[in-house]
């Protein structure tokens, strides 16, 4: 079965970055300028301000020269990071938009390789794989030394299920090391933290783990969203303590929905797995705290998918929650039946 991690998983990759070019004599200021504004979108882990000072500086080299392609390449990462609401999902006119301004730099620049690599990437967002390919080719044939291009390569290969040929761009990226930028060190995160999906693919528990490890070892000490991802892919296989102390991480680093949602359901797997093995009492501490960050009456739908979509023994877990929602669902009637308490037994 293919295991959908990214179904809740932490924010698709949408930072592939376009390296600023080395400063020319009549490009100097704005070169510089757009660099700084580079270092904030390569360092956004969801702080605002980032967004919010980076667009300042694109707005002011923009304004002074609108067909400088470097500024507009950080503005399409600007616009897509800004857009984003979760997993595959944009605001309305956030594609549309990046790919207005990728357009026009392809006009400015056609053979500029990080124009090409960040259009393979948003085709990639628009789920058109031979586009995207065809994008990532043109930017491998004009010598792209971005260390996002494999990435996206394999993020290409891994959407469509083959696991082998996307590992391989992956551990490319994996061996360039965490670098000496920020661009570097997520380019290396997110490698990490495919291979471990992959490893999760192929059913290979001792990756999971070693490579998870590997990922959060790596990652900013702002970035919440390795740590949370890494904790999904560990649900996802049944690791439920080691899930449960990874969201707890993240969400200590930046309380976000999907961190609490994650946390939730490795709390109600160490709940269901703990229940399956007779410490019921034991058991319910977890419960509780997973009932009080995702209400399993509320969002059984997606807690059941949840289980669904991981690994057999995880599955195996689902019908303890299946029959945990009747009995909520049960005792909900009542309440709403005989709200004054339960009916007199001699009726």
């Amino acid at each position: 079965m293919w295991r959908r991690i990214s179904s809740v998983a932490l924010l698709v990759c949408i930072f592939v970055t376009s390296s600023v070019p080395a400063a020319s004599p009549q490009s100097d200021k704005w070169t510089r300028r757009t660099y700084q504004a580079q270092q904030l979108l390569d360092s956004y882990y969801g702080n605002g301000d980032n967004i919010v000072r980076a667009q300042t500086i694109l707005n002011e080299v923009l304004t002074a020269n609108p067909d400088f392609v470097p500024a507009q390449l950080q503005g399409v990462r600007l616009t897509l990071m800004g857009g984003h609401i979760v997993s595959y999902e944009f605001a309305s006119g956030a594609l549309q938009t990046a790919r207005a301004m990728l357009l026009r730099a392809v006009q400015l620049e056609p053979r500029n390789p990080e124009v090409h690599v960040l259009l393979g990437h948003l085709h990639f967002l628009e789920e058109d794989a031979a586009a995207a390919l065809d994008s990532l080719n043109t930017a491998s044939e004009l010598k792209s030394e971005n260390p996002w291009l494999n990435n996206d390569f394999g993020n290409v290969y891994f959407a469509q299920g083959d696991w082998a040929r996307a590992d391989e761009y992956y551990k490319l990226v994996e061996r360039l090391g965490p670098g000496n930028t920020p661009q570097q060190r997520r380019a290396l995160v997110h490698a990490l933290t495919k291979r471990q999906q992959v490893a999760s693919q192929r059913d290979d528990p001792a990756e999971v783990q070693r490579l998870g490890k590997l990922a959060t070892a790596a990652a900013a000490p702002e970035d919440a969203w390795t740590w949370g991802e890494v904790g999904n892919v560990l649900f996802v296989e049944g690791f439920f303590d080691e899930a449960i102390r990874n969201d707890r991480k993240a969400i200590s680093i930046m309380s976000y929905g999907v961190g609490r949602q994650n946390l939730a359901l490795a709390l109600y797997g160490k709940w269901a797995q703990m229940k399956s093995i007779g410490l019921d009492t034991e058991a319910e501490q977890y419960f509780a705290e997973a009932d009080s960050l995702l209400p399993l009456l509320d969002n059984f739908g997606l807690v059941q998918e949840r289980f669904h979509r991981s690994a057999r023994s995880v599955i195996a877990l689902g019908p303890l929650v299946y029959e945990r929602f009747m009995e909520l669902q049960h005792q909900q009637m009542q309440r709403l039946m005989h709200p004054g308490g339960p009916p007199p037994k001699d009726r």
